[in-house]
């Protein structure tokens, strides 16, 4: 009995972990993106009140602009900044009836959730992107991932359960 307890979470955790695994696929676009002041618009700023504010306008005029259908690049080289304001970006990003996509330079902290949370995810072959830790401010400390949490939840279920019927 205890040997099938200890086999069960091998393989949760082990399906858990899989599960965390960056996906790549061959994407169904062309090799080549052509760029140009009608369909890119570049964050080169922390993303904060203003650089928001800047994109979400550009977003709008270049959507009303180009010919329906055409994809919009948002080319990211920021270190990120506040979670407003770039949940702000996207919510605008993803209200356009046409794909936003992502070129990654430099995507840190909220430009690395932009990259996540819009269309196609590209990036030149010496980008830099990183993630981290939400942190709650004015409180302190990390709020734990969802992987932590399970793998907590799956060992203090097993080892009540393993004392149990033991």
């Amino acid at each position: 009995m205890k040997n099938l307890v200890l086999l069960i979470v091998t393989i949760l955790l082990t399906s858990m972990c899989t599960g965390c695994r960056a996906e790549v696929s061959i994407l169904p676009i062309s090799p080549e993106v052509v760029l140009n002041e009608s369909n890119m618009i570049q964050i080169n700023l922390p993303i904060l009140g203003s650089t928001a504010a800047e994109v979400q306008k550009q977003l709008l005029e270049k959507d009303s602009k180009l010919k329906k259908g055409k994809p919009l690049y948002i080319v990211l080289n920021t270190p990120g900044g506040s979670i407003q304001d770039g949940l702000m970006i996207i919510e605008t990003a993803k209200s356009l009836k046409r794909p936003v996509h992502t070129i990654s330079l430099f995507s840190a902290s909220m430009g690395f959730v932009i990259s996540q949370y819009l269309d196609d995810r590209l990036a030149i072959d010496s980008a830099i992107i990183m993630t981290h830790k939400a942190r709650v401010g004015g409180v302190g400390g990390d709020v734990p991932g969802s992987f932590i949490n399970m793998a907590n939840f799956l060992l203090n279920y097993v080892s009540v359960f393993y004392f149990n019927c033991g």
